[in-house]
């Protein structure tokens, strides 16, 4: 078994004859500029060594040194000029030292009962020192990809995000599955990579940088750090005989995802190509919208074309092209293809043969997200469901103490659901069984059955600065996160998800005030959840354009509404810039003439100049006026937790939190400080009270004097008044 794997992942980083890429390489414009070069090529400084090391995970698999990260960064300052020095000298000589570039493979199963080596997905433990040589060059190189690669590629890319990738995917889908009446049939084409990274062929990558018109320079500190590996499979434990690889990627290696987007943009350059110069046709949801042939994120390709063979030997073309000169290998057995619902059987029997695909439908799943089939239910979210309950049961099954449970809840079990719910609005049954797992979880389980809870889990979620534990509300959350995909359609008018957006849904209008057509996808739906709440907390800033009307549009920093309350009556002055005057200065006659004298003075609160950029909107919640989750969660949770907080029984009086908050930062254990917030509720249970029929609450006659007890409790003895002392906080909290 030990030479097997040995064997196995040589052959896969073996080099294979490959075939002349100069098809591929002549569609490859140059992009890469003087200025972008001399960024890449210039000296580093040791404050970008240091950040370097400092953005490795503290605690990430060690390489063959056996030092974590943490190491090197604790004791940075007595190792930093050894290690300044051994990175320059890489960047100047290009030569990596020896034994600096060894790696080794360890074998992380896909899937839960692997039978076969394939089955493994083979990840790269590099040395700390080579980490810092590759973060550098990653920190060099992110800030140019906007301009370097397609638009059609989301992964790594600053600006974009995985989630614009599924918005584009599932309307394409959406207007695959629910037309019935195109004039062409259409299909969609999901394409799988067998190892797509271990395969890339170096020479290609050369090449292909050299046509993007990188500097010499830097195309040979890229090759050195690919060339010089040395990798030893470790198997059971046991380090196999090291082999130098003449081909791949390291996953692992920083640098590996980013050079992967040059060679995956060699396809998306492939197919603009074909639909340029030989008529592959993609599809095009509505008039207006941007033409898509396909998504890229990183490995993972989905292709859109017209259901016709002429269009399905183009695509194999094309595909058999990137493949010959990369060294790709298109596996057949993984690849799907969905069709329209009008296309005959005949059609999609003669593609599924020229593209050598045997599934007729798209995964479930696409980029770890349910694909819709029409409506969203209950079963399209059984497998976050599943996987929630499952490791809910796992942790059920060992002790803890309430402090582990509240950091493994919001750390883990909270974020859980947290991806599925940026795209899609959760079905209110699914929000009810999401929280009920995570409640039973919480209050326990005893004997098989489900222990008492002893308030309601809305008190328990409150704020921790208002008497509760701070537990995320899974409805509240679903919309905060929404409304960041609703953010950035205004944040990012120019993207390829807004303008597809767009022309879909307000072709004539503007996001804020637009009503919206009946045909909505599920990913849509999601989005006008999230813009119900986006309208509450965004605001107009004024600046020195003409982009805000007076009488509609959010401007004036009044809460909840953001608009003037005087009526325009036969004011003829629609936008702001109208009561400006030339050096940018409020026209105080005109302000006074249509304006009641509470939006006068608000309006004189508005700073203004000549010289400031042009209006834009922003996110009245944040001081920054940029959007967070954070700030959006708040906003929606705002009266509902004033409400029942209002309604608690809480021994801290309404509006004072400091007392709250000197118990939540005292140097004690999480579960003593719960264990003190518990006590403040209110009158504790008797022992023998296993559920809620056997216990009966005092009466309201004599809980008055239970919280005056629960309040002596806490906050008059003196372990708690130690808490609260000066002394105290001097010692613990400096």
């Amino acid at each position: 078994m030990e030479r097997m794997a040995n064997s196995y992942f040589k052959e896969i980083f073996t080099k294979d004859p490959t075939l002349s890429p100069d098809e591929v390489l002549d569609c490859i414009a140059p992009k890469v500029n003087a200025e972008m070069n001399d960024s890449l090529c210039k000296s580093y400084s040791d404050e970008e060594i240091s950040n370097a090391l400092f953005q490795i995970g503290p605690l990430k698999a060690p390489g063959c040194g056996g030092l974590p990260a943490r190491f090197f960064q604790r004791n940075w300052a007595l190792l930093k000029a050894e290690f300044n020095t051994a990175v320059r000298e890489f960047f100047v000589s290009g030569i990596m030292a020896e034994g600096v570039n060894d790696t080794t493979i360890v074998l992380i199963p896909k899937v839960p009962h692997p039978k076969d080596l394939k089955d493994f997905r083979p990840i790269s433990l590099c040395n700390v020192i080579y980490k810092i040589v590759s973060k550098c060059m990653v920190n060099r190189l992110r800030p140019v990809l906007t301009e370097l690669i397609s638009e059609n590629q989301s992964a790594f890319i600053p600006g974009r995000l995985i989630t614009d990738n599924s918005i584009i995917a599932f309307e394409c889908l959406h207007h695959i599955q629910s037309s019935k009446t195109n004039a062409v049939d259409l299909c969609a084409y999901k394409l799988d990579l067998s190892k797509a990274y271990d395969r890339v062929d170096w020479s290609f990558l050369e090449k292909a940088l050299v046509k993007w018109g990188f500097s010499e320079l830097w195309i040979s500190r890229v090759m050195a750090c690919l060339s010089s590996v040395k990798y030893s499979v470790k198997f059971n434990g046991k380090l196999m005989e090291a082999f130098s690889p003449l081909r791949g990627l390291r996953q692992g290696d920083p640098l590996s995802p980013f050079l992967f987007l040059f060679v995956a943009d060699a396809l998306s350059a492939l197919l603009n190509k074909a639909a340029r110069d030989d008529g592959l046709q993609g599809i095009t949801i509505c008039r207006g919208a941007p033409e898509i042939t396909h998504l890229l994120f990183a490995d993972d390709s989905l292709l859109f074309f017209q259901a016709t063979q002429q269009h399905a030997l183009l695509v194999k073309g094309v595909l058999n092209t990137f493949a010959a000169a990369t060294r790709q290998l298109i596996n057949p057995s993984k690849c799907s293809i969905l069709f329209s619902s009008q296309c005959s059987a005949q059609v999609i029997q003669e593609l599924k043969l020229t593209l050598v695909i045997s599934q007729e439908a798209i995964e479930p799943k696409y980029l770890g997200l349910p694909v819709p089939e029409g409506r969203m239910h209950k079963g399209n979210f059984e497998s976050t469901q599943e996987r929630l309950r499952k490791i809910l049961v796992d942790w059920s099954e060992q002790y803890m103490s309430s402090g582990s449970k509240e950091i493994l809840i919001k750390a883990v079990a909270q974020a859980i659901p947290a991806y599925v719910m940026s795209i899609f609005r959760l079905p209110d049954s699914v929000c009810d069984d999401i929280t009920r797992m995570i409640r039973q979880y919480w209050w326990g389980v005893e004997n098989g059955k489900k222990k008492m809870a002893w308030m309601s889990w809305e008190k328990v979620r409150l704020p921790k600065s208002m008497g509760g534990l701070g537990f995320r509300d899974t409805r509240a959350f679903n919309q905060a996160l929404l409304t960041k995909q609703a953010w950035r359609l205004l944040d990012r008018p120019d993207s390829l998800c807004e303008r597809l957006i767009k022309a879909k849904y307000y072709p004539s209008g503007q996001l804020l005030d637009t009503v919206f057509p009946g045909n909505d996808s599920e990913v849509w739906k999601g989005i006008l959840h999230g813009l119900e709440l986006l309208k509450k907390g965004v605001i107009w800033r004024v600046g020195a354009s003409t982009k805000i009307r007076t009488w509609r549009d959010p401007w004036l920093p009044r809460p909840h509404s953001f608009r003037p309350i005087s009526p325009k009556g036969n004011c003829r002055f629609n936008w702001v810039s109208d009561f400006l005057d030339g050096n940018g200065a409020w026209r105080l006659d005109r302000l006074g003439k249509f304006f009641w004298p509470m939006d006068v003075d608000l309006i004189m609160k508005i700073r203004t100049s000549p010289r400031q950029r042009d209006d834009f909107l922003s996110w009245y919640p944040e001081k920054s006026g940029c959007f967070t989750v954070r700030s959006a969660y708040k906003l929606v949770m705002r009266d509902l937790n004033t409400a029942v907080a209002n309604g608690a029984s809480s021994t801290v009086p309404e509006g004072n939190r400091s007392a709250w908050n000197l118990v939540w930062k005292a140097a004690v254990p999480q579960k003593m400080k719960i264990h003190a917030r518990d006590a403040s509720q209110g009158p504790w249970p008797p022992r023998n009270a296993k559920s809620a029929d056997t216990y009966r609450p005092v009466p309201p006659a004599s809980s008055v004097g239970w919280r005056r007890k629960t309040h002596s409790m806490l906050f008059n003895i003196p372990i708690s008044r130690w808490w609260c002392s000066r002394i105290h906080r001097r010692r613990y909290h400096p």
